[in-house]
């Protein structure tokens, strides 16, 4: 089986929850290429952001894995030019995703109730003290700058009142999910039992690893009843935006 991953400390995380059969067979990319990979049938499975299953109404959806978050610690952080009056435009950088510029533009348009300019950071060497900055991804750890900024997570979960999921394991094949599916079992569990040994061996500095320890309430790696909710809120809002003409069932195994 071949199997596709992001490229992020949450990722890397859940990788250590897996059996040594499964890890062997991953690959990892940008998140921005996830699903366009598993469409093109290069991959089995992939972990991909939960809002491109729009793309594809016919993906199916594993319940045994994910990475969703309920609190402060996520994968993006917003920050703010200090002081400012209004906000119209918001630059993203990092690994960024389709996923991530839809979860901005409806959550500032509910925060702000206005559609605000969203670009990419074109020049990420330079001076972003002057502009309106999302981070996607891992360097949000960087010195925990992350303790300055704007959690999505905790403000998604607040919109939809349940977990914000942002990445599922996804597949054209029903069979290929059943087949991950029957080698993991308890990946929280699996976490928490070796959680110190799994966070020291990732490449953080040491006040991130202590961060992610103590937080580690934060986030889950599987998708149950209440994760399963909040995709499915998830997966409205592109409809209620008006993006796509129908809600998409999951169809999940």
């Amino acid at each position: 089986m071949k199997i596709l991953f992001p490229q992020n400390i949450f990722a890397s995380l859940l990788v250590e929850t897996l059996p040594d059969e499964l890890v062997s067979q991953i690959s990892y990319t940008e998140s921005s290429r996830l699903y366009s990979e598993l469409e093109a049938d290069r991959y089995d499975v992939a972990l991909i952001p939960a809002l491109e299953l729009i793309k594809n109404k016919d993906m199916y959806v594993s319940k045994k894995i994910c990475v969703g978050f309920n609190g402060f610690l996520c994968n993006s952080f917003v920050y703010f030019i200090p002081d400012q009056l209004e906000l119209s435009k918001l630059f993203v950088t990092g690994d960024v995703s389709a996923h991530d510029v839809m979860i901005s533009k409806f959550l500032f348009t509910e925060m702000y109730n206005k559609n605000i300019e969203i670009s990419l950071l074109a020049d990420k060497n330079a001076s972003t003290d002057d502009k309106n900055l999302q981070i996607i991804g891992d360097d949000n750890f960087e010195n925990l700058k992350l303790l300055h900024g704007l959690s999505i997570s905790e403000e998604m979960t607040e919109m939809i009142s349940f977990p914000y999921i942002n990445y599922v394991l996804a597949s054209k094949s029903g069979v290929n999910i059943d087949e991950f599916n029957q080698k993991v079992d308890k990946l929280n569990v699996s976490f928490d039992e070796n959680i110190e040994k799994i966070v020291n061996a990732q490449k953080l500095p040491q006040d991130a690893k202590e961060y992610v320890i103590d937080q580690a309430g934060s986030f889950t790696f599987e998708l149950g009843e209440a994760e399963e909710h909040g995709l499915n809120e998830l997966l409205r809002l592109p409809y209620f935006y008006g993006m796509i003409d129908d809600i998409i069932e999951i169809k999940a195994i």
